[in-house]
């Protein structure tokens, strides 16, 4: 069964990207430790083989390039846009 990433960890993987971390390995373990002590503190975590929470490298490289593209089209658009006010 396919699962989606859940959704508090894409938003923290744009966050990441945003903060200019660009290496895979380091949002796995930023997203790790975010699972472990922000969404499942004193709790028992879900099993690492839940992709939910414990998503790919495959998965994590995508959502990166997701937010790559959103960031560079919205720094694009600032700029255009005080271009315009200048005008």
């Amino acid at each position: 069964m396919m699962q989606c990433i859940d959704d508090r960890l894409v938003k923290k993987n744009y966050e990441l990207v945003a903060d200019g971390v660009n290496r895979i390995s380091e949002i796995e373990r930023h997203l790790n430790i975010y699972v472990k002590n922000e969404l499942f503190m004193g709790q028992t975590p879900p099993d690492h083989s839940n992709r939910r929470f414990y998503p790919t490298s495959c998965d994590i490289r995508n959502h990166m390039y997701r937010a790559t593209i959103q960031y560079r089209h919205s720094c694009i658009d600032q700029e255009n846009l005080q271009q315009k006010i200048e005008e």
